[in-house]
């Protein structure tokens, strides 16, 4: 029999029914196991590309409990990046146990920052069998409130920048007595392991397959790969290396804003050193996506998108001209890697996958945000003016929140 002639076994890959019963079966136990005498109820799943994360309460309290799977993303896990469910389950086994596992690094940081006090982050209120379970923060985030209050987006994205201060001063250094980075967050390193080699070319290849109309799905490619192509060849400029305590995973959602006159409260850390325009990309580049998947209108895409350069020439004020150029530069560069990372995360997702709400906008809208990618990342090859390149990019997004 000639068996090069067979088509070849396709790689088994986890069932998401398994995948998520087993996370809860963790949370349910890792619960009792915290909370013995209490009665714990189980609420809803909240959909995440990351971690498994759904609501609950313990004796009428609401909280949150986080499970890592291998300290990957879901959607690397139930596209079969590590195995199949047996595979898995014995690599988890293994995994909860390590000091360097995901739950264990973002714990000790949620503690780290409730030792300094500000930033104020939510409490991590205990972990067991790789769950994490944290409080549930009053009041409206950023997300929700830049579109309530679109006339005040200058002071409220600039508000979460000023809570950093601390991490961000040039004596804040990673050292004795910083927790273990998170460096699964980074914008720079997420790039790289994703577009790295024939592995990132696979990826590319990919992308959309589930989600995407196949006459949709080759443009969107296309696009993409001339976006990464042009991102891997820009280096980044040269200026003082600063490498401070960054918070990592700055988004609009991630901000909470209790009530008048409170301390804004920051939930899911990645601190890593590093340069502290990364956290002012990261929050940049989510608000935009914000505006493109919300579509709240002309006048209200004016006044975000405002405040976005608004806060972009407050960070950069006190710069010479020609740092204003490469620093600018610099953080157009990381705002268009973040924005990347992140909308391949959403087109590469099975279906199987639920997507949070803003996902979900972002794949039916994808054209709009892979263009203005291919747009702006060409502009910084061909030489344009940073200035030029940012006027544009706020052109584009005010566009297309109409």
């Amino acid at each position: 029999m000639n068996t090069s002639a067979l088509p070849a076994t396709a790689p088994s890959v986890p069932d998401r029914g398994d995948v998520f019963a087993f996370a809860d079966e963790e949370i349910k136990q890792a619960a009792t196991e915290l909370w013995p005498h209490a009665v714990i109820e189980a609420g809803v799943h909240v959909p995440s590309v990351t971690a498994y994360v759904r609501r609950m309460r313990v004796d009428g309290v609401e909280r949150y409990a986080k499970y890592s799977l291998l300290g990957v993303s879901l959607v690397s896990l139930l596209r079969g990046a590590c195995g199949d469910w047996d595979q898995i389950r014995r690599d988890q086994a293994v995994y909860v146990r390590r000091q360097d596992s995901l739950t264990k690094r973002e714990t000790a940081q949620l503690r780290f920052l409730a030792m300094l006090g500000r930033p104020r982050a939510c409490r991590a209120l205990g972990s067991s069998r790789g769950v994490l379970f944290t409080e549930a923060v009053p009041g409206p985030s950023l997300a929700e409130l830049l579109l309530q209050r679109p006339q005040d987006s200058a002071e409220l994205l600039a508000a979460p920048l000023r809570e950093l201060h601390r991490l961000h001063l040039p004596a804040a250094q990673y050292g004795p007595g910083t927790p273990a980075p998170i460096r699964e967050r980074s914008i720079a390193s997420t790039f790289k392991r994703k577009f790295h080699g024939p592995s990132g070319q696979a990826f590319l290849d990919q992308l959309g397959e589930q989600r995407c109309a196949p006459e949709e799905r080759d443009r969107l490619v296309e696009l993409l790969r001339q976006t990464v192509a042009r991102l891997r060849r820009f280096r980044s400029p040269t200026l003082p290396s600063n490498h401070v305590v960054t918070f990592g995973d700055l988004k609009p959602e991630h901000v909470y804003l209790p009530g008048p006159g409170e301390q804004p409260v920051f939930i899911d850390p990645g601190l890593q050193p590093g340069r502290a325009c990364v956290d002012t990309a990261k929050l940049i580049s989510r608000t935009a996506l914000l505006l493109i998947a919300a579509r709240p209108g002309d006048q209200t895409g004016r006044k975000i998108t405002g405040g976005i350069d608004a806060v972009l020439h407050a960070q950069l004020a006190r710069l010479s001209s020609r740092a204003w150029e490469a620093g600018l530069r610099e953080l157009l560069v990381l705002w268009l890697m973040d924005t990347v990372n992140i909308v391949t995360s959403y087109l590469s997702a099975p279906t199987a996958l639920p997507l949070p709400a803003q996902g979900e906008a972002i794949v039916q809208r994808a054209a709009v945000v892979c263009t203005l990618l291919d747009q702006l990342t060409d502009g910084l090859a061909c030489g344009l003016e940073t200035d030029d390149v940012l006027e544009h990019a706020l052109t584009l997004i005010r566009a297309a929140a109409s």
